[in-house]
């Protein structure tokens, strides 16, 4: 089934309409975030490692989401995406093309027609350089990034402590999304003080068999971005915010 088409302005070629995802359209959904899980592995091995059921686990969830209250499903000929809800408007996460090259066309097409005016934070892998590009090209600015740095682990013991706190710099171990197995729970570090309260953290974490830590930084805690950097760690994922 071909897209409808916008008609041409101001001279310029159609663009494709969004249409409703329905659950006929989950197994050509699934076969393109394979092929992304596979190329996010490769940025943040840990972090990003897939479950080996994660094809199963995602496919349930989505199914849940086409036709829920407050969640947006649409399609393209070439790609797709899943608006959930956040406060006033979207969350934008399960959200793809089949070929860099479509991110102008078929991927603004599906934001635009997703948000309907609202404001939306769309999930950007740092090396998607193509759904970099069009967040910018609508209009929205980075709010958040996440960093990532990996650890060694030991063999988990039998309970691992839910929480971590050195001399200021305090996190929680917390099991990944089902969809991804790193190994283990992920320290996440909401408060971060110092390199050296910063390697204690990650020794007691590691020790508690985590394999990777992850520090949320706002944009504009420039101060934070420079520890992390200085600490070894990657930034991973930007947050872009804006209304479309």
């Amino acid at each position: 089934m071909a897209n409808a088409e916008l008609p041409p302005e101001n001279g310029s070629a159609p663009g494709p309409v969004p249409r409703p995802l329905t659950t006929a359209d989950l197994d050509w959904a699934l076969d393109l975030v394979e092929s992304r899980r596979r190329d996010l592995a490769e940025h943040a091995p840990h972090f990003w490692r897939p479950a080996p059921d994660a094809r199963e686990l995602h496919g349930r969830f989505l199914g849940n989401q086409i036709g829920r209250a407050g969640t947006v499903a649409l399609r393209t000929d070439h790609g797709f995406v899943f608006a959930g809800p956040r406060g006033d408007g979207y969350l934008i996460d399960d959200f793809l093309v089949d070929s860099d090259d479509r991110w102008p066309t078929d991927g603004a097409a599906l934001v635009r027609a997703a948000a309907g005016g609202k404001s939306v934070r769309i999930v950007c892998p740092v090396h998607e350089l193509g759904r970099y590009r069009l967040a910018k090209s609508l209009g929205l600015t980075v709010a958040e990034s996440w960093w990532t740095h990996d650890l060694d682990a030991a063999a988990a013991p039998g309970s691992a402590p839910e929480q971590i706190s050195v001399d200021g710099t305090t996190g929680r171990l917390l099991p990944a999304p089902p969809v991804y197995a790193p190994g283990g729970p992920v320290l996440i570090l909401s408060a971060v003080t110092s390199l050296a309260s910063l390697a204690e953290a990650e020794r007691q974490a590691a020790a508690a068999g985590s394999p990777v830590a992850v520090v949320p930084q706002r944009a504009d805690d420039l101060s934070r971005a420079q520890l992390l950097t200085s600490a070894g760690y990657r930034r991973t994922t930007d947050y872009y915010d804006g209304n479309v």
